[in-house]
């Protein structure tokens, strides 16, 4: 279950109030999850993806393109197939999102 998957333990981001304190700094970049947690991450998207609403749809293919995490085979047919059938619904930006994470993926539909 999704809700029991384990989190990844990562450093706390830290950065100071450009306003206030001057210019910001952050600190490195976060590593990326452990492959298997982003599996068991997509099994359970998959899973539910036809109660899913819309955003949480393409924020899930923005997230494995931005992290260049290959899906397993046929979980872009089961999300796209049900976003196709929501695709009134899109607004702009998910479907720029989704467009984005497509051509990150090299996938064709």
């Amino acid at each position: 279950k999704l809700h029991q998957l384990s989190t990844p333990s990562h450093p706390a981001r830290t950065h100071a109030h450009a306003s206030t304190q001057g210019p910001t700094s952050f600190s490195p970049p976060l590593p990326p999850p452990p492959p298997a947690w982003l599996d068991a991450l997509l099994d359970r998207v998959r899973a539910g993806a036809g109660q899913c609403e819309v955003h949480s749809l393409t924020r899930a293919l923005y997230v494995i393109a931005a992290l260049r995490h290959p899906p397993p085979p046929g979980w872009m047919d089961v999300i796209l197939n049900h976003l196709l059938h929501r695709m009134p619904q899109m607004q702009g930006p998910q479907l720029a999102c989704t467009m984005w994470a497509l051509a990150c993926l090299r996938h064709m539909p």
